[in-house]
């Protein structure tokens, strides 16, 4: 008989989430509010957690739940495989920040996307449109003829390169590169300039997203399997977090059978 992983991936997921804030069961139960027992209960597994209830308190915590809907296939897949972590993934002696209760690659992922998804931007929103490809064009421009180092330091310090068309010119250039050492100073930059992007943290996830896309294959390129499995991860995670603001203007990244079916393994 096929194992219910459902309960135990809904209950890993609500200590992700309470480990994404650093709460105690007291916050997150607060902020639900429900009572701190029940949060004790579901984490416990002596009471059933429903997806309805998990829902909301992601909205409690402040995660999308597309957020969700990418996490718990990865959590699925722990517990089909035998590595459900340890209950104490929150831990009280350091702050309640998530522990290393989620090892490798996955807890990786999880702890910086989870900074990532939680980090507030002071910038305000901006429209992203097809017309700023136009202004990308003359940016590349720009940086094409300067070495790494100084395309970095314009990117830090330069206001105007925070562009999203530029980070998707900068991962479609990477494809071109001659040398894969030139490809991945590429990509990264393209992530670079994402994580740069002022706007709203939906739509940044996705722009961060598919630039992790590029990374990915410019590892895979270079034979770096593990880092270019980690990259698809944080891709397929990010790129479902930001879906809903993304007005179609990101063509989905298509990339390597042998490095899909390789990221199913995480």
């Amino acid at each position: 008989m096929r194992r219910d992983t459902e309960p135990e991936a809904l209950r890993l997921a609500l200590i992700v989430l309470r480990g994404l804030r650093g709460w105690t069961q007291t916050e997150l139960a607060a902020a639900a509010e429900t009572a701190p027992s029940v949060l004790s209960e579901y984490e416990s597994g002596r009471r059933k957690l429903t997806r309805k209830a998990l829902d909301r308190m992601a909205a409690a915590v402040g995660v999308p739940e597309s957020f969700l809907t990418a996490l718990l296939p990865a959590l699925r897949s722990l517990v089909v495989a035998g590595e459900v972590p340890s209950s104490e993934l929150v831990s009280p002696a350091r702050g309640g920040v998530l522990a290393e209760g989620f090892g490798g690659q996955l807890g990786a992922l999880l702890r910086s996307t989870g900074r990532l998804l939680l980090q507030p931007r002071e910038s305000p929103p901006a429209i992203p449109t097809a017309e700023d490809r136009e202004k990308a064009r003359y940016l590349w421009a720009r940086l094409e003829r300067l070495s790494l180092a100084d395309r970095r330091l314009l990117v830090e310090e330069g206001a105007e390169l925070r562009n999203w068309a530029l980070s998707e010119r900068l991962c479609q250039e990477s494809l071109q590169a001659a040398h894969g050492a030139e490809a991945l100073e590429l990509a990264e930059l393209a992530l670079r300039v994402a994580e740069l992007v002022p706007g709203e943290d939906a739509w940044r996830w996705r722009l961060q997203g598919h630039a992790w896309a590029f990374v990915g294959k410019a590892r895979w390129a270079r034979g770096d399997h593990a880092g270019a499995r980690e990259a698809f991860a944080r891709f397929r995670l990010l790129w479902a977090a930001g879906a809903a603001a993304d007005p179609g203007l990101l063509a989905e990244p298509e990339l390597p059978d042998s490095l899909a079916e390789q990221s199913l393994a995480l």
